[in-house]
């Protein structure tokens, strides 16, 4: 028969209190590795996102910035458009941005506070192209036969996407916009479908000499929409990373330096 003392049950514990106090130590390790850093697959998306420059473009800077302010450490990487978000949804990335909210996005992501209002929609084109289009109407019967390149992975709204379902309109995706301007450019498309401030740095910086045979008209007249960070529900800090990002982005516009970074790339 086992006899449990009294010396021995008082002898046991300073033991463990030793283990108890290892286990704190070791899940406070492990929470601080898990949450000082957030991994994020972008695309080059200037002047939101970019490898061109030092800041990595303005969306870049208040994401750094807001988690800065949490104490979270900010690693892009960039990928083409559609590699970026499904690297995220898979978890392989805790988060990608900027993304407009999708009710099917929601299955994989969480949304916080956006972090700006997204471009307008438009459609560029070649002088001397002929276009007759209402972009509140959207009634792609008007440009029924067309060619439209755009972006792997991009959605540009339920009328978009039913035209290209049905071929009512011929489009073409590719992995990025600098691919989608050389085939406007050398006329092999009628129109290229690009938010405006995007396509218009792109095209500016990348073909000086080729940007004023370029116009455009709007394509989408609708309320307008955001843009945010989505956070993978499949990262294992996605909650706190979402909460963190909602504070560090209310800090920055409670004191103003939101609106000093948005006035930084003002146009």
């Amino acid at each position: 028969m086992l006899i449990y003392s009294q010396e021995m049950k008082y002898a046991a514990i300073p033991f463990l209190l030793i283990l108890s106090l290892l286990s704190i130590a070791t899940d406070s390790t492990t929470t601080n590795s898990t949450t000082t850093e957030i991994r994020l697959s972008v695309e080059e998306y200037p002047p939101y996102v970019t490898q061109t420059k030092s800041h990595n473009g303005l969306l870049a800077i208040i994401v750094k910035e807001a988690f800065q302010s949490e104490g979270i450490t900010v690693v892009l990487d960039f990928f083409p458009g559609k590699r970026a978000y499904h690297l995220a949804q898979r978890g392989e990335y805790d988060g990608s941005f900027p993304w407009a909210e999708r009710p099917e996005r929601h299955h994989h992501f969480y949304y916080g506070e956006p972090l700006i209002e997204a471009d307008d929609e438009v459609f560029f084109f070649n002088k001397g192209t002929s276009i007759n289009w209402n972009a509140k109407a959207q009634d792609y019967r008007s440009i029924q036969g067309s060619s439209i390149v755009t972006i792997l992975g991009y959605n540009y709204g339920e009328k978009f996407q039913s035209a290209e379902k049905t071929q009512l309109i011929d489009v073409y995706r590719v992995p990025d916009l600098e691919q989608a301007l050389r085939i406007l450019l050398s006329k092999r498309v009628d129109f290229l479908i690009s938010p405006e401030r995007v396509a218009r740095f792109s095209l500016t910086s990348m073909f000086p000499e080729k940007s004023h045979n370029i116009e455009s008209v709007l394509a989408i007249d609708e309320p307008k929409e955001m843009d945010y960070l989505i956070i993978s529900k499949k990262s294992k800090q996605g909650i706190y990373f979402k909460d963190a990002l909602d504070r560090g982005l209310q800090r920055l516009k409670k004191s103003g330096r939101y609106q000093e970074i948005i006035e930084q790339f003002s146009y």
